[in-house]
């Protein structure tokens, strides 16, 4: 048989075919870029416009207006403000929902009055890829966001030593729970005042208004449950707490990094006006300081010279109003929910059930006068119980009982 001994040319032809290879590897890899790239961009403007809507689902008994058109109009303004590859985004669908974390599940619900998430899904058509023009069909890229409108809170970075009874919360929830019909039994029993704190009664105290959310505390000794009923005009013992916490949730024993603050009256004091916060969370175990505390409660809570720097109100006006910087009523607090492990009084030990935050509204430096018919006790707080803040858990600001968050 004979052979070609002339191969001249041959090169040619192998390079025709490698550069048709090598092109199609190079376009399949730019391709497959930019479809990535797409991609991320599409998560991003999904996450964004999930966000957006659960923050219109808050609060609760509005949820995004008839038919959720708010969260809808939200979701599509912000997710369209993000584009993919230069061009807009394009929004599927909105579906409201409920979030189960413990099974990190999204069901969805046609009510939006019982959603406690939304789902969003955005896609866009990659008609700007090599592929396309070899005439090979271009896929639809899709990405998908849900976000938690009430998340709970579960820690704190920054916490200063104010903390009230878990039972005084339940209290003012039990009442609408009871109005509402879905409480059974009587609202002031120990099981019904030291149940947990259940994802409607998040939405529920998220429906609830100023006024139901109100509550008033004082300093001054008390059992917590039957001295007198927690929510009543005066519940007894506002029971300061010292920080660090002693045992965290995981069983570590303080010291845990930080500093002991010691554990008089003027540490208690510098804690509260700020000098130190320290980290806290659900599970803790708390020292209950003994005594009232009356004093150094209201020498830290006022601001005392016009230089001070760390203080909770700028003033206190004689009708008991909490001045802030800004010369209104109202500075929000920090505050850690407690139960107590034994007794109520003196020296003890309690645990932290919640997390959360309270709008001071007012705290009176002196006793009322009985004769006018002032019944408030020195040093008797009246606060805001706050289901949602804008600085999130997180900080120097207040914390919340629930947060906006992403899930998926």
């Amino acid at each position: 048989m004979r052979r070609l001994k002339n191969r001249k040319g041959i090169f040619i032809v192998l390079f025709g075919l490698l550069f048709m290879v090598l092109m199609a590897a190079s376009a399949m890899a730019i391709d497959m870029s930019r479809i990535w790239t797409m991609r991320n961009e599409l998560q991003t403007a999904a996450d964004a416009g999930a966000l957006a809507g659960a923050v219109q689902m808050n609060p609760p008994h509005q949820r995004g207006g008839p038919g959720g058109q708010r969260v809808i109009d939200s979701v599509t303004w912000m997710a369209k403000r993000n584009f993919a590859l230069y061009d807009t985004v394009h929004v599927e669908s909105v579906h409201p929902g409920v979030w189960d974390d413990a099974a990190q599940t999204f069901t969805d619900v046609v009510n939006w009055n019982n959603a406690t998430a939304v789902q969003v899904t955005v896609s866009h058509t990659t008609n700007k890829l090599i592929m396309g023009a070899l005439g090979i069909a271009t896929p639809t890229i899709k990405a998908r966001a849900t976000a938690w409108a009430n998340a709970p809170v579960d820690n704190s970075n920054c916490m200063k030593p104010w903390t009230m009874p878990y039972t005084v919360l339940m209290d003012l929830v039990n009442r609408r729970r009871v109005a509402d019909g879905t409480l059974t039994g009587d609202p002031d029993s120990f099981e019904n005042l030291t149940r947990d704190f259940t994802d409607y009664d998040r939405q529920l105290l998220g429906q609830m208004s100023e006024p139901e959310r109100t509550f008033t505390l004082k300093m001054g000794s008390g059992q917590g449950l039957t001295d007198p009923v927690p929510g009543s005009t005066m519940p007894g013992n506002f029971q300061a707490v010292q920080l660090p916490r002693h045992w965290s949730a995981e069983g570590t024993v303080w010291p845990d990094g930080t500093p002991s603050p010691g554990g008089g009256a003027q540490e208690y004091r510098s804690a509260i006006e700020g000098t130190q916060c320290f980290p806290l969370g659900v599970g803790d175990i708390l020292d209950v300081k003994p005594g009232d505390m009356v004093g150094p409660t209201l020498q830290a809570v006022e601001k005392e010279n016009p230089g001070d720097l760390n203080y909770i109100c700028a003033s206190i006006a004689s009708n008991g109003d909490c001045m802030n910087d800004g010369g209104t009523a109202g500075v929000d607090i920090k505050t850690a929910f407690h139960q107590c492990l034994s007794g109520c009084n003196g020296a003890t030990t309690v645990t932290v059930r919640m997390i959360g935050s309270f709008t001071l509204s007012k705290m009176y430096k002196t006793q009322g006068n009985a004769q006018q018919g002032e019944t408030w006790d020195k040093a008797q707080i009246v606060g805001i119980f706050k289901p949602l803040a804008s600085t999130g858990p997180v900080g120097a600001g207040p914390t919340t009982i629930q947060k906006i968050i992403l899930v998926r």
